[in-house]
C-alpha cells in the first residue's frame, strides 16, 4: 500500500506502507523516495510568510530568515565601519562650524532686534520716565551683548562656509542677493537707527528721576520703531535667500 504527500518544498514524496511477505511473517519498512518532478506549478506561498528581502518561502524555516537578513545587513558594512552603517553622518569639519555659527548668529540677529522691539514699544506706552529710561538702557546694552555678537557671528560663519564650500565671490545669485539685503539693512541701521538710540539714551539718562518723558524723546520712539521695522523686512529677505536658494 502507497500514499503520497507533499514535502514544505512542494516536491511529492510516495511513502509505502507495512507489509507481509509471502512467508506470513510480518515484515514492516517504510521507505521515503522522492517521485519524479512534475510539470506542474509549485504551491504559492501564503502572504503571511513572504519576505520583502526575497528570503522567505515554503523551504526556508524562520531562523534560516533571520539568518540571512542579518547576514545580508552586514554585507553592506565594511571594517572601517567599526559597526556602523556607511550611511552614518560625517565627521565634524571647518565648515560645519562655520555654518554653525553662521546660523547661530541669525537666530541672536533677528531674535534680539524683534524681542527688543516688543518690549521697549511696552515700556514706552507706560509714560513712566524711570520704566522707560530702564527700557532704553537695556536696548543699549542688548544691542552690545547680542546684536553685535549676532552681526559678527554671521558675517564670520557665512563668509567662511563659503570659502569652505569653494564658492567664487561673491557666488551664485541666491548668495548674492542675501549679501545685499544684509547691507541694506546694515546701512539702515548704521545711518538711522543708531543715531536715534545713541540720542535716546542720553535723554533717557536726563529725565530718569524726571515726572515725565518729553516729547522729543516719544517722537524719536515712534521714527526708531518705523526704521527698525523696515530694517527688519531686508533682514528677512536674506533669510529667505538662504533657505530657498533661488535661481
Amino acid at each position: 500500500m502507497c500514499s503520497m504527500r507533499r514535502n514544505q518544498c512542494g516536491e511529492n514524496i510516495i511513502k509505502r506502507q507495512p507489509c507481509r511477505a509471502f512467508n506470513g511473517h510480518a515484515t514492516a519498512f517504510a521507505i521515503n523516495r522522492r517521485a519524479p518532478r512534475q510539470l506542474s506549478l509549485p504551491m504559492p506561498v501564503p502572504a503571511e510568510k513572504r519576505d520583502p528581502f526575497g528570503y522567505a518561502g515554503p523551504c526556508f524555516s524562520a531562523p534560516e530568515i533571520k539568518r540571512r537578513q542579518t547576514h545580508r545587513a552586514d554585507a553592506t558594512k565594511g571594517p572601517e565601519d567599526n559597526g556602523h552603517s556607511r550611511l552614518s553622518e560625517p565627521p565634524l569639519t571647518a565648515f560645519t562650524l562655520y555654518k554653525f555659527a553662521h546660523i547661530l548668529g541669525i537666530i541672536l540677529l533677528l531674535g534680539n532686534i524683534t524681542v527688543t522691539a516688543v518690549w521697549k514699544v511696552f515700556a514706552d506706552r507706560t509714560r513712566n520716565a524711570s520704566i522707560v529710561s530702564f527700557g532704553q538702557r537695556m536696548v543699549t546694552g542688548t544691542d552690545f551683548g547680542l546684536t553685535v555678537p549676532g552681526i559678527v557671528l554671521t558675517i564670520v560663519g557665512g563668509y567662511g562656509a563659503m570659502y569652505e564650500a569653494r564658492y567664487d565671490f561673491p557666488g551664485p545669485a541666491w548668495l548674492l542677493w542675501s549679501q545685499l539685503s544684509f547691507i541694506a539693512a546694515g546701512i539702515i541701521w548704521l545711518g538711522l537707527l543708531i543715531p536715534i538710540q545713541v540720542k535716546q539714551a542720553r535723554m533717557a539718562h536726563a529725565f530718569a528721576g524726571a515726572a515725565e518723558v518729553p516729547e522729543e524723546y516719544r517722537r524719536l520712539a515712534r521714527l526708531w520703531l518705523i526704521w527698525g521695522l523696515i530694517a527688519t523686512v531686508p533682514l528677512i529677505s536674506a533669510l529667505y535667500f538662504m533657505i530657498e536658494k533661488p535661481g
